[in-house]
Order: structure tokens, then sequence, then C-alpha cells
């Protein structure tokens, strides 16, 4: 009887023994898991916010863009019909380059990598409002120039990094 209880005894000890190495394994795959799971969250979380910064930055390059557009057809009737600082078209001119500077500082974060000491956008935006003010300005279509090429750069530094960003493949056409 004592072999039975021996037997018995052990036979519970190795179940016991089994069972707590078994919930150790348990728990260390568990473990695993849950990290495989908060790296993939994390990496999703990533992504989505490269993807988020990529899109602010891409519309606030259409937006300056836009702004610069419009200034310039702006700029462009002032001039050419020689408005007076008290005309319709001069109004509309300041009011144009005022909200386009106000835009610029809220958003002029995203059109660069960080911000920037000088801009050919205020400077573009300064010399409209001067000619709006009646001033002669000879070098407001060199400014108009130098940011529309600033913008264009941007848009081609955006889009050279965009290229990564897409997790899918294009579509073939057949």
């Amino acid at each position: 009887m004592n072999d039975v209880l021996l037997a018995a005894l052990i036979s519970g000890g190795l179940v016991l023994l089994g069972s707590v190495v078994n919930a150790m394994f348990n728990s260390r795959m568990e473990t695993k898991r849950l990290r495989a799971r908060a790296d993939e969250a994390r990496a999703e979380r990533a992504d989505w916010y490269r993807r988020s910064l990529f899109e602010r930055r891409l519309a606030a390059v259409q937006k300056a863009h836009g702004w610069v557009l419009e200034i310039y057809r702006a700029v462009n009737l002032v001039v050419s019909v020689g408005a007076a600082p008290d005309s319709e078209e001069a109004s509309e001119l300041r009011s144009i380059a005022t909200e386009a500077r106000a835009w610029y500082d809220d958003d002029s974060v995203y059109l660069y990598d960080e911000l920037p000491e000088s801009s050919g956008f205020v400077g573009f935006t300064n010399t409209a409002l001067m000619v709006a003010r009646g001033r002669h300005v000879d070098d407001i279509w060199d400014r108009h120039s130098e940011i529309d090429s600033v913008l264009r750069d941007r848009a081609r530094e955006l889009f050279a990094v965009a290229t990564p960003l897409s997790s899918t493949k294009p579509m073939k056409m057949c």
C-alpha cells in the first residue's frame, strides 16, 4: 500500500508540476502575443500619423498654391487697370492678401519640414499689400516666381516621399 500511496503522490506531483509548467508556457505565449499585438498597433499608429502628416502637408501646398494664384490674378488686375488704392480692385487684393497671410500664419508649419526663418509666401503677400496701397513694386513678379517655384519643389518632394507610403500595389490594366 505504501507503494500505491507513493505512486499516487508522485503522479499527483507530476500532474501539478505539468500544470504549473503548462500555465507558465501559456502565460509566456500570451505575453508574446500581447507584445506582438502592441507592436502591430504601434506600427499602425505610426503609419496613420505618417499618412496624415503627408495629407496635411500636401493640402497646405495645394492651399498655398491656390492663394498664390488668387493673389497673382488680383495683382494683375490692379496693375493692368491702374487701380487706385481706394478702388474695389485694390480692396479685393488687400482682402485676399490678408486672408492668405492669416492662413499662412496658422498653417505654415505644414509647408516646410520646420518653421521657416523667412518665407517667400510672406514676401509675396506683403508685396501684394504694397501694390494694393498704390505703391509701384518692381519685384512683385519675381516674388511670385520665387514662391511658385518653392511650392512646386515642395510638391515634388512630397510626391517623391508618397510612393513608400502606399501599401497597395497599383492595379494593372489589361
